[in-house]
């Protein structure tokens, strides 16, 4: 069911996405937004919402004030703390090799068959970060224990240049809270900067094809520019979409997609050689710009 609940946007809504005379914000003028704050561990902070595809309460080791946010999180703090952060690999099936890779090949193995292999084997092996969540409930299920998820991510910079970082960062905290601080604290310093300033963002067109609505770049709105990225550059499907977020599908729109609940017999295998795929279109500034 590769193509499961796909999303399916009209070439005409997409053009109008991308064009600049509407003033919407672009996935890459976003990561270059978030790059460019100065402040560390906020800056850290909205590349892990915004790369993990995570609600802001689910990072923070703090409990934001007031009882309605209680009453959302059933007083549950979910942030992560640095040991919540593990590595491993994943075998690309087909190995891409470049031109220092076929130095290397002929430096290492020379006639070696079973060198060859090993090198091979090697370069197959792709080093994967895997973070681990807690999945934010609301309403009667806020006071239930805490269902996690593992997203996964590429640590090479040909695929994703700020997982490493971001695996850097969470190293660094050991057993402390990733982000001490709570949800309004880092809110009221990206509106206090005005990091997001005018920044506009239109929701996914309706069935009918009208536009959806436009709407002020925000804490929340990360998490859905990533779903977008996800689903446009990577291809991502609504099953992988569930896992990676750990949100849950419209009940009407499973139902019309045939779609059961994947996160129950769904892991981050599933999606991960998507992620894999291709190179990033957005480069760190330290390095190359853009494309």
């Amino acid at each position: 069911m590769e193509n499961a609940g796909r999303i399916s946007i009209p070439e005409q809504i997409l053009s109008e996405w991308q064009d600049e005379k509407t003033h919407l914000i672009t996935f890459i003028e976003a990561r270059s937004i978030i790059e460019s704050v100065t402040n560390l561990e906020v800056q850290m902070y909205l590349k892990a919402v915004y790369l993990l595809g995570a609600a802001p309460d689910e990072l923070t080791g703090k409990l934001s004030s007031g009882s309605s946010q209680r009453r959302m999180t059933g007083g549950i703090i979910y942030g992560p703390r640095g040991c919540d952060v593990s590595q491993t690999s994943f075998e690309i099936s087909q190995p891409k090799f470049n031109l220092n890779d076929i130095i290397n090949f002929s430096n290492q193995v020379g006639n070696s068959k079973l060198k060859a292999e090993e090198f091979v084997n090697d370069l197959s092996k792709t080093p994967i970060a895997l973070f681990k969540i807690k999945n934010i409930k609301q309403g009667k299920k806020a006071f239930e224990k805490a269902a996690g998820r593992t997203v996964a991510i590429p640590l090479s910079e040909k695929y994703e240049p700020w997982t490493k970082s971001l695996f850097d960062y969470f190293k660094t905290k050991g057993t402390d809270f990733v982000f001490p601080l709570n949800r309004q604290q880092y809110y009221y310093h990206i509106t206090k900067k005005e990091i997001f300033k005018e920044r506009k963002y239109r929701t996914q067109p309706y069935k009918n094809g009208t536009r959806g609505n436009l709407r002020d770049v925000k804490l929340y709105s990360l998490r859905y520019l990533r779903t977008s990225e996800l689903m446009i550059k990577f291809h991502f499907n609504w099953i992988d979409w569930e896992i990676y977020t750990g949100m849950k599908m419209r009940y009407q729109t499973r139902l019309e997609n045939q779609i059961e609940d994947p996160r129950d017999n769904g892991d981050w295998t599933a999606y991960i050689a998507k992620l894999c795929n291709s190179g990033p279109y957005f480069k760190s500034s330290k390095n190359a710009i853009v494309f």
